[in-house]
């Protein structure tokens, strides 16, 4: 667990909540230069892709969060809209 990434992620959420997709893209990208394992800014980027409607880069980063964190049914449910 690392203070910062999960700092950065809150950041990400709030923006992702207010459609600023581009600048929650950047603090989840901050949050995985801080702690690459940790799945929630993989999660958010997925989200945020899938905003933007860029379906296969917001695949990508599911399947990131999933690989890392399988008990997040929230990230399961993502990957079956795709």
């Amino acid at each position: 667990y690392s203070p910062h990434a999960f700092g950065f992620s809150m950041l990400g959420y709030a923006l992702l909540n207010l459609k600023m997709y581009d600048r929650a893209i950047e603090d989840f990208n901050l949050a995985i230069q801080t702690k690459p394992d940790y799945y929630l800014p993989y999660k958010g980027l997925g989200e945020a892709y899938l905003g933007l409607g860029q379906k296969e880069k917001a695949r990508e980063y599911l399947e990131k969060a999933w690989e890392l964190n399988k008990l997040d049914r929230g990230v399961e449910s993502l990957l079956q809209q795709i």
